[in-house]
C-alpha cells in the first residue's frame, strides 16, 4: 500500500513551485520536446490533467489534478479556481485547508456536486463552467499559479500559450499523452498539451497511480543486484572465454543462450589450455567484479517518503529523527522515525539492547515490510548509526477524523473529548477521542499518562506518531496515535462533577431563580455553590448532566459552517481575554477542532485566559469575522484547561485559521504604525512570501518600540478578519495578546550586509559603476529566470532582466523599478544610494524575493549593469487585466469611457472588448490629464500593477510610463476630436467648466481642486477627542488604504479617514505615501475609534495638487517658469512659487498642511517642543512634495529639501529631502510595502 506523510506547510511554496516545477524531461514520465509558451509560471509536475465542461447535463463536470512528479505533494494551501472567458470573474471550486497528500502518479477529483460524478469526487463545488470558453487553474490560495488550462474562446490571464479546443458535451480535455501513459506533457501551451477525449476518465484519490508506480522500477537499484547473480561465481565463465573458437563452430550465433551447451565442452578441454589463458581472463573478470561493488548503493540515502512507496522486501537506507524511544513499543521492538518528507515504523529483529531516546537522529538500513497494514522498516539494531540529537520534530496539528493513511508514521497532535471507556493494552491505555470530525484512537504509554485519568468527557490533547494495526484485512482501519513521551498528554477533567449536583434537584426547570435551591432539604449548603452552574442549566432543555458531558456542545469547527443567526452551543478554552482583539470587548475561545470569537455580554466579568467557557448564542459575522453573541445567561464558566496548540500559519491566514490560536514566522520589514487609540499595526512577510497584517491592542502592552525593522520573529496570536466588503475572503489579521507572543528569532540581517559597500567604493574602477559595488555583499548566486525566482522565498536569488519601468513611476523614492525577462516580471527595490537605471538597461540583480501589497518584490542587495538591451515587446491584452500579468509590460486598445483627476494623478476607464480596464496616470509619469479624452480611441502601453489588498475595486491597473505610451486616436462615438471638453465634464482645476481644448470630455469629472472647499480649523490627529462632532481640517501622509478610506500620519498620531457619499469617488485616486489633507466631521466610527468622516469630494486634496484654493497660475503671477509650464500643459492650472510653498502660513495654498502652526509659538515645554518638531518636519515634507511636483511641471529640478538636522525628528519613512526615504520606499511594508 502506497502511503506518504504530509509535507510541511512552511515548505509548500518550495515543494510546489520549485522542487516540482522542473522541466518535463527531468521527470520519469513520457515527454515531448515542444517550445514552451511564455507565461508567468514554469512547467509543473502537479498538473491539471483532465477537465470536462458538461455532458448530458451541464452539471456533468469535473477537474482532475495529477501528481506527475517523483515525490509526494501536500495540497494544503492550494486552490482550484475557474475563470470566465475574459477573466472578469474568478471563482474558487475547491481548496485544501488541511493536509491532503497526493502521491506520485495519483490524482484528486474536484466535481460539480449536482452532476453524475458527485459520487466519486474528492471535493465538490457548485456552479458550472462555460462550455464555449473559460479556464481552470491550480494555484496557491490567492497567489502564484502552479498550472492552468484554457479552452474555447478564453482570453484570460490563465491561458497558457494557445487555448485548447472547447470539448463537446460528453467529451473532456485530457493532458497528453493520456490514458495509461499518464499526463506528463507540460509545455505551457494548452493547445499542444491537451487533446479532446471522447471517453472521459475521471480518477480520484481512490484510483491507482497512472502510470502504475513509474518511479519504483527505475529507483530500486535492483539492476546492480542482479548483476552479481548474472556473473556466475563459478570460474567456469573465464574458462569459457578461452574457447571462443568453438563458439562460432557450433553456430551458436542464433542465440547467446547456447553458451550453456559449450559449458560441457570446456570441461573436456585440456586444463592446460585454460591455465595460461586464465591469467588474461581473470583480469577482465575482476573488472566486472568491482563494477558490482555497487554494493555501496545501499548507503545512498532514500527519503522516508520515497521508501514508503517502494515494494516490500526492498533494502533501503534512511535517515531521520526518532519520534519515540527506540523499542518503546511492542516489548522493545518497535519505534517510529521521521524526516522532512514522511515517517515510518521501525521493527527490530530482537528486543532493543541499547535504547536511544526520542529526538535522536539515526541512519537505519533495513528491509521494507507491511505489518498489519502499517508501513515498516525491519532492521537489525547493529545496523543503526547514531547521528546526533536534534530533538523531536514539531507535531502536525490534525483533526481527529483526518488521522488516517496520509499521515501514517508522522508525529501529529490531536485534540478532542474522550468518548467511551478506556482499554488496557500492552503498550498503554487506549481510548478514543473526537473533536467533531470523527473519532481517533490514542494509546498512551505509562510515561506520558503519569497520574492522569482518561475518563469519558475529559478534554484531551495528545501528541505522538500515527501508526496502524489493521486486523480487518482492508488496510483502511486500525489507525492509532502512540503517546509515549512525558508532556505529550494533557487532560482537562470533565466538567460533569460541577454540574451534576445542579441536576439532581428535580426542580431543574425552575433552576433559574435561585430561591428554588432552598426548596431542597439540607443539601442546599452544598448546592449554594451550584448557582454558578445554574446559568448552564437555565438554557439547557435537557438535564444539566447532558450538556456538561458534551453532546449538546458542538465542536467549534462544526458550528462555523452554520447559517448566520443560528443559535449554537460550544465549549472551549479562552485563548484571548476580552479587549485583546480591539473594541468592542471581544474574546476568543478554542477547542481541538477550531476557534471562534465571542462578544462578551455587557455586565459579565472578563474571564481570564485558560478559563473553560460554555457559550450559547446566535452567530453573527460583522466585517466577515464569525462571532457568537450570547446573552448574559448564555455564558458560563466550567473550570480551567490547557490552551489548544497553536496552528502554524505558513500559508498565511484564511477562513480555516480564523478564530484560532496561530503561530506566524516572518520578517518585519517596516516600522509599525500607531493609532490614536494606542493600538499598533504592522505587516510581516511570512515564510511563504505572503504578507500578513498583525495588530496589537493597546491593552497588550506592546508598542512601536517592541519591534525592530528587519528582524525575524515568531508571533503567536488570534486570527481575526475585517473584510473589505460582505462575503469577501480578505482582511485577515493576527492579534497579538501580550509580550509573550513575540519571540525574536534573528536580528536584522540585511543591514550589516550593506557595510561592505564602502570597502568597494574607494576603488577607482568602482566610480563609473556605482551600482556594482554591492557585489561585496556575498558569494555568487546562480542566475535563474524570474518565474522560478518568484517561487523561492527562503534564500537569495539572482536574475538577469531588462528594465521596463524607471524609478519615478511607482513613487518618489527613486528606488523602485520594474524588470522583465522572457518568463515574468517583478518589481525591484534598489539598494539605498544606487543610481537608478533607465528603461532598456539590462541588469543582473541578486537579493531576496518578498511581497509588497500582495505583489512580488525583489529586494536587491546586488545590482550590476550588463549594458543595454531591447525592451521586451508588450503582451497584447484583449480583455480584462489579471493578476497573472502583474508587473508585465502590456498593451491594450480600446475607448476611453471615463476620466477622473485628483491632484496630478488621474484615473481612466478604458473599454477593451467587453471589459473595462483601469488605467492610472501616476504623478511620476508626468502625463497630463489632457492626454486622455473621453470618447476617444486609444492605444496604451504600460505596467500592470495589482490592486491594493484593501481596495474595494480588485481589478489590476495599467500604469503608462510616459506620454509616449499613449496613442490617442479619433473619437469612437461622438466628441469633437480637438481635445475639447464637449460634455458635462468639469475640470475642477479651474473654477469654471472647460470647454474647448485641453479639457476633459464627455461626462467625466476631472476632480482637481477648483471647487471651493469649506473652511475649517486645523487640528492635530492626536487632539480629535477634544473636537468630537466638529468639522475640522487634518493633513499628513497616507500610511494605509482601507475599504472605506485611509489612515493618515500627521506627526502627532495616525488617524482614520472615512470617505462617504460623493467623496467615495476619490478612493481610487489615493495611494500610500500621498501627502493629503481633508475636511470632515470628527465622529466615532463603527470600530469605536474617533475618525474624520468626509462626504464632500472637494474636501479631499493631495499635497501634490498644483491647483489648490487661492493659487494663481504662473502666467498670472508673472513667473516665467510657471507660465512656460502652463503653456506646455494647456488646461492645467499651476500653483504658487515652490519656494514660498514651504514658508507661507498655509504652505502655498496647501490647506491643512500647516495644521497647528500656532502651537510653534508655545515652545517652552519639552513635550510640546517634540510635537512641534515632528509637525514641522511633516510640513516640510508636504512643501517639498508640492515643490517637486510644480518643478516637474515647469521642467526645473526641485529645490533642496529640509536640512539634515531635521532628519533626526523626521516622520518615519520620510527622508530629509522630502521624498520617501530609505525606509519610506518600503514604508508600505508596514502595511504590505508601498506601491
Amino acid at each position: 500500500m502506497v502511503r506518504a506523510r504530509r509535507a510541511g506547510r512552511s515548505a509548500l511554496a518550495l515543494i510546489v513551485a520549485l522542487g516540482l516545477l522542473g522541466p518535463p524531461a527531468a521527470r520519469g514520465w513520457p515527454t515531448v520536446a515542444v517550445r514552451a509558451a511564455v507565461v508567468a509560471w514554469s512547467p509543473s509536475a502537479l498538473v491539471v490533467s483532465e477537465v470536462q465542461t458538461g455532458g448530458a447535463s451541464a452539471s456533468d463536470e469535473f477537474v482532475e489534478i495529477a501528481n506527475q512528479g517523483l515525490a509526494p505533494v501536500d495540497l494544503t494551501g492550494l486552490e482550484v479556481v475557474y475563470a470566465t472567458s475574459t477573466g472578469s470573474t474568478v471563482t474558487r471550486k475547491g481548496t485544501w485547508a488541511s493536509s491532503q497528500m497526493l502521491d506520485p502518479g495519483r490524482r484528486t477529483l474536484i466535481v460539480n456536486g449536482a452532476g453524475i460524478y458527485a459520487g466519486i469526487g474528492d471535493v465538490a463545488y457548485t456552479g458550472g463552467f462555460a462550455a464555449t470558453g473559460g479556464a481552470v487553474a491550480l494555484r496557491v490560495v490567492g497567489g502564484p499559479v502552479v498550472d492552468a488550462v484554457g479552452w474555447g474562446d478564453a482570453t484570460n490571464g490563465f491561458v497558457e500559450g494557445l487555448v485548447a479546443a472547447a470539448p463537446p458535451a460528453g467529451s473532456s480535455l485530457e493532458r497528453r499523452p493520456g490514458g495509461p501513459a499518464g499526463n506528463g506533457l507540460d509545455t505551457n501551451d494548452n493547445a499542444t498539451d491537451f487533446v479532446v477525449s471522447g471517453t472521459p476518465g475521471p480518477q480520484g484519490l481512490s484510483a491507482p497511480p497512472v502510470p502504475g508506480s513509474p518511479t519504483p522500477t527505475p529507483t530500486p537499484t535492483v539492476v546492480p543486484t542482479p548483476t552479481p547473480t548474472a556473473v556466475p561465481t563459478p570460474t567456469a565463465v573465464p574458462s569459457t572465454t578461452p574457447t571462443p573458437t568453438p563458439l562460432p563452430t557450433p553456430t551458436a550465433v542464433p542465440s547467446p543462450t547456447p553458451t550453456a551447451a559449450p559449458t560441457a565442452m570446456p570441461t573436456p578441454t585440456p586444463t592446460a589450455s585454460p591455465t595460461p589463458t586464465p591469467t588474461a581472463s581473470p583480469s577482465p573478470a575482476p573488472t566486472p567484479v568491482p563494477t558490482p561493488t555497487a554494493t555501496p548503493t545501499p548507503t545512498a540515502i532514500t527519503t522516508i517518503a520515497g521508501a514508503r512507496g517502494l515494494p516490500d522486501d526492498t533494502t533501503v537506507t534512511i535517515e531521520g529523527v526518532l519520534t519515540t524511544a527506540l523499542g518503546a513499543l511492542e516489548s522493545g521492538r518497535t519505534a517510529f522515525v521521521q524526516d522532512d518528507t514522511a515517517g515510518i515504523a521501525l521493527y527490530l529483529d530482537a528486543p532493543v539492547v541499547d535504547p536511544l531516546v526520542a529526538g535522536t537522529r539515526i541512519r537505519a538500513t533495513g528491509t521494507l515490510d507491511t505489518r498489519y497494514a502499517q508501513r515498516t522498516l525491519r532492521i537489525d539494531e547493529a545496523d543503526l548509526v547514531f547521528l546526533g540529537q536534534p530533538g523531536v520534530p514539531r507535531a502536525a496539528e490534525t483533526a481527529t477524523g483526518s488521522a488516517t493513511e496520509a499521515l501514517e508514521g508522522t508525529r501529529i497532535v490531536l485534540h478532542g473529548t474522550v468518548v467511551g471507556a478506556a482499554d488496557d493494552l500492552a503498550d498503554g491505555v487506549a481510548v478514543s477521542i473526537d473533536d467533531g470530525s470523527g473519532p481517533a484512537r490514542i494509546i498512551v504509554g505509562p510515561t506520558a499518562l503519569g497520574a492522569s485519568a482518561l475518563v469519558a468527557g475529559s478534554v484531551v490533547s495528545a501528541v505522538g506518531p500515527l501508526g496502524q494495526r489493521d486486523s480487518s484485512g482492508t488496510g483502511a482501519t486500525g489507525y492509532r496515535t502512540y503517546v509515549t513521551l512525558a508532556g505529550d498528554l494533557q487532560v482537562a477533567p470533565p466538567p460533569t462533577p460541577t454540574s451534576t449536583p445542579a441536576a439532581t434537584p428535580s426542580p431543574a426547570p425552575t433552576a433559574t431563580p435561585s430561591p428554588t435551591a432552598h426548596a431542597t432539604p439540607t443539601p442546599p449548603p452544598t448546592g449554594t455553590p451550584a448557582p454558578t452552574a445554574s446559568p448552564t442549566a437555565s438554557w439547557s432543555a435537557t438535564p444539566t448532566p447532558t450538556p456538561s458531558a458534551g453532546p449538546t456542545n458542538d465542536p467549534i469547527a462544526s458550528v462555523r459552517s452554520r447559517a448566520i443567526g443560528t443559535v449554537v452551543s460550544v465549549r472551549g478554552v479562552v485563548t484571548a481575554e476580552p479587549g485583546r482583539l480591539g473594541t468592542p470587548p471581544l474574546l476568543a475561545i478554542g477547542d481541538g477542532s477550531g476557534g471562534i470569537v465571542v462578544r462578551l455580554p455587557e455586565g459579565r466579568p472578563s474571564p481570564s485566559r485558560g478559563t473553560v467557557l460554555v457559550v450559547r448564542g446566535p452567530l453573527a459575522d460583522p466585517y466577515g469575522q464569525l462571532e457568537m453573541r450570547p446573552s448574559v445567561d448564555g455564558l458560563a464558566t466550567a473550570g480551567s484547561g490547557p490552551l489548544p496548540t497553536a496552528v502554524a500559519a505558513a500559508a498565511g491566514l484564511d477562513e480555516s485559521t480564523e478564530g484560532r490560536l496561530v503561530v506566524l514566522t516572518g520578517e518585519l520589514t517596516a516600522k509599525p504604525a500607531k493609532a490614536t487609540s494606542g493600538d499598533i499595526s504592522m505587516t510581516v512577510a511570512g515564510s511563504a512570501g505572503l504578507d500578513v497584517r498583525v495588530y496589537a491592542d493597546a491593552s497588550s502592552g506592546l508598542g512601536v518600540g517592541s519591534f525592530v525593522v528587519g528582524a525575524r520573529y515568531r508571533l503567536t496570536g488570534i486570527a481575526g478578519q475585517r473584510a473589505t466588503h460582505k462575503g469577501a475572503l480578505d482582511g485577515y489579521r493576527l492579534w497579538l495578546r501580550d509580550a509573550a507572543d513575540v519571540v525574536l528569532l534573528a536580528a536584522p540581517a540585511p543591514r550589516p550586509t550593506a557595510t561592505p559597500r564602502p570597502t568597494a567604493t574607494p576603488r577607482p574602477t568602482g566610480a563609473p559603476r556605482p551600482t556594482a559595488t554591492p557585489r561585496a555583499t556575498g558569494g555568487p548566486v546562480a542566475v535563474t529566470t524570474i518565474a522560478r525566482a518568484l517561487a523561492i522565498t527562503d534564500r537569495d536569488v539572482a536574475i538577469e532582466a531588462t528594465v521596463t519601468a524607471g524609478a519615478s513611476l511607482l513613487d518618489a523614492s527613486g528606488r523602485r523599478i520594474v524588470v522583465q525577462d522572457a518568463t515574468a516580471a517583478v518589481e525591484v527595490l534598489l539598494p539605498k544610494d544606487t543610481a537608478a537605471p533607465g528603461i532598456g538597461t539590462r541588469l543582473r540583480v541578486a537579493g531576496r524575493i518578498g511581497s509588497a501589497y500582495g505583489a512580488p518584490r525583489l529586494r536587491a542587495e546586488d545590482v550590476e549593469r550588463l549594458g543595454s538591451g531591447a525592451t521586451p515587446a508588450p503582451l497584447t491584452v484583449t480583455g480584462a487585466l489579471t493578476d497573472g500579468q502583474v508587473w508585465r509590460l502590456v498593451t491594450i486598445h480600446g475607448r476611453i469611457d471615463d476620466v477622473k483627476k485628483l491632484g496630478d494623478r488621474w484615473r481612466a476607464e478604458v473599454v477593451v472588448g467587453s471589459q473595462h480596464v483601469l488605467v492610472t496616470g501616476q504623478p511620476g509619469a508626468g502625463i497630463p490629464v489632457t492626454s486622455v479624452i473621453e470618447g476617444r480611441d486609444v492605444r496604451l502601453i504600460g505596467i500592470v500593477r495589482r490592486a491594493f489588498p484593501s481596495s474595494t475595486d480588485r481589478r489590476p491597473t495599467l500604469l503608462p510610463r510616459s506620454a509616449a505610451d499613449i496613442d490617442l486616436g479619433g473619437p469612437t462615438g461622438g466628441g469633437t476630436g480637438n481635445g475639447a471638453a464637449t460634455g458635462s465634464g468639469t475640470s475642477a482645476g479651474s473654477t469654471a467648466a472647460s470647454s474647448g481644448s485641453g479639457g476633459a470630455t464627455g461626462g467625466g469629472t476631472v476632480a482637481g481642486s477648483g471647487a471651493t472647499a469649506p473652511d475649517a480649523p486645523d487640528v492635530d490627529l492626536a487632539e480629535l477627542a477634544t473636537v468630537e462632532g466638529d468639522v475640522v481640517r487634518v493633513g499628513g501622509l497616507v500610511t494605509e488604504l482601507t475599504a472605506d478610506g485611509f489612515r493618515v500620519d500627521d506627526g502627532t498620531a495616525i488617524g482614520r479617514i472615512v470617505l462617504a457619499g460623493d467623496a467615495t469617488e476619490r478612493l481610487g485616486l489615493i495611494e500610500p505615501d500621498d501627502a493629503i489633507n481633508v475636511i470632515g466631521r470628527v465622529t466615532r466610527l463603527d470600530d469605536g475609534q474617533l475618525g474624520v468622516l468626509v462626504t464632500d469630494p472637494s474636501s479631499v486634496r493631495l499635497g501634490s495638487d498644483p491647483t489648490a484654493d487661492g493659487a494663481s497660475t504662473g502666467a498670472a503671477s508673472g513667473d516665467p517658469a510657471l507660465a512656460a509650464a502652463s503653456a506646455a500643459a494647456p488646461g492645467a492650472s499651476l500653483a504658487v512659487d515652490p519656494l514660498a510653498a514651504g514658508l507661507g502660513a498655509d504652505l502655498g495654498g496647501l490647506p491643512g498642511a500647516g495644521a497647528g502652526l500656532a502651537s510653534l509659538l508655545g515652545i517652552g515645554v519639552l513635550s510640546i517642543l517634540v510635537t512641534v518638531l515632528r509637525r514641522r518636519q511633516t510640513r516640510a515634507l508636504l512643501a517639498a512634495r508640492v515643490s517637486a511636483r510644480i518643478a516637474a511641471f515647469a521642467g526645473e529640478p526641485p529645490p533642496p529639501g529640509p536640512s539634515e538636522s531635521a532628519d533626526r525628528d523626521r516622520v518615519p519613512g520620510v527622508a530629509a529631502d522630502g521624498t520617501a526615504g530609505p525606509d519610506g520606499a518600503e514604508r508600505g511594508v508596514s502595511v504590505g510595502h508601498a506601491r
